[in-house]
């Protein structure tokens, strides 16, 4: 059995493990639970719709240093390119509508640090590409 690993000030979560809820579009319950684990949320399109208040609410309250924002390209494009096949370049939309949201400092905050994410890579070490052909 593994251990969550701990939290340090150089770990990106607060909690006891760190990790990001894809396209999030749940209620505050699911938010707040994941936030206090260490869990970034990132938020698609989908918060831009028109009877997506609730989601609305709930990125609201989300601290920004926590938030993501993604395409989920080819799904899911914002207003007002609902229905159509999302592309990459739609995101400004989502960034747009989610920095309505910011509070006052934010335009000083600094986007997380990739680092964060991702272990350290060792000089020379390749991960296993998994098992070969049988």
């Amino acid at each position: 059995m593994t251990r969550p690993r701990r939290s340090s000030p150089n770990h990106a979560g607060r909690g006891p493990t760190t990790g990001v809820i894809h396209c999030f579009s749940s209620g505050p319950q699911l938010a707040e639970k994941a936030l206090a684990l260490g869990f970034y949320l990132s938020f698609s399109g989908i918060v831009t719709f028109k009877k997506a208040e609730e989601l609305r609410a709930v990125a609201r309250n989300v601290p920004l240093d926590r938030m993501l924002v993604e395409t989920d390209a080819p799904y899911l494009a914002p207003m007002p390119h609902r229905g159509k096949r999302n592309e990459p370049a739609f995101v400004v939309h989502t960034a747009a509508l989610l920095a309505e949201f910011a509070r006052p400092g934010a335009a000083r905050a600094r986007p997380p640090d990739h680092r964060q994410f991702l272990p350290p890579v060792r000089q020379g070490h390749r991960p296993s590409a998994g098992p070969g052909p049988a």
